[in-house]
C-alpha cells in the first residue's frame, strides 16, 4: 500500500463525468476516468482525509495507520 501524496480532479460539465489522477509516494500515477457523480463525490470526500493510501488493486483506503510492529 502506498500513500497518496497528491491528486488532480476534474469534472466534465457537458458529459457529466469526473476524472481523477492520484500520485503515490513512489511518484506513480493512477488515473480514473468517466466517474459517475456518486463515484466522484465519494472519491473527492475520501481524498480530503489526512492519510489516504492506494493498494495494488486500486483501492483507496483512509484511516489506516501503518505503524511499525516490533517483535
Amino acid at each position: 500500500m502506498k500513500k497518496v501524496i497528491s491528486y488532480t480532479i476534474g469534472w466534465d460539465t457537458k458529459g457529466k463525468r469526473g476524472y481523477l489522477t492520484a500520485i503515490d509516494e513512489n511518484n506513480e500515477s493512477h488515473a480514473f476516468g468517466q466517474l459517475s457523480k456518486e463515484e466522484f463525490r465519494i472519491l473527492f470526500d475520501l481524498l480530503k482525509e489526512n492519510k489516504v493510501y492506494i493498494d495494488n488493486n486500486h483501492w483507496f483506503i483512509s484511516g489506516w495507520d501503518q505503524k511499525q510492529v516490533t517483535p
